[in-house]
């Protein structure tokens, strides 16, 4: 887990079960993260509805999830 501020949280699964596990969980509201070219690495960042995400949040979480 990444805590990004202003209560926002991104996770990641380490394998195909925590990745399918944070899918059904995530909510409609919620935004995901795929890294191109790499299957199965991506995040869920968990947010409130009508919360608006800065772009420098969204690199944050990006570059995080590139070096896991």
């Amino acid at each position: 887990k990444l805590d990004l501020g202003e209560g926002v949280q991104a996770v990641f699964g380490k394998s195909g079960v925590d990745n399918l596990a944070l899918l059904r969980a995530a909510s409609p509201r919620d935004l995901w993260l795929h890294l191109k070219d790499c299957p199965g690495t991506y995040a869920i960042i968990r947010r409130t509805r009508n919360q608006i995400i800065k772009n420098e949040t969204l690199q944050t979480a990006a570059c995080w999830l590139a070096k896991k």
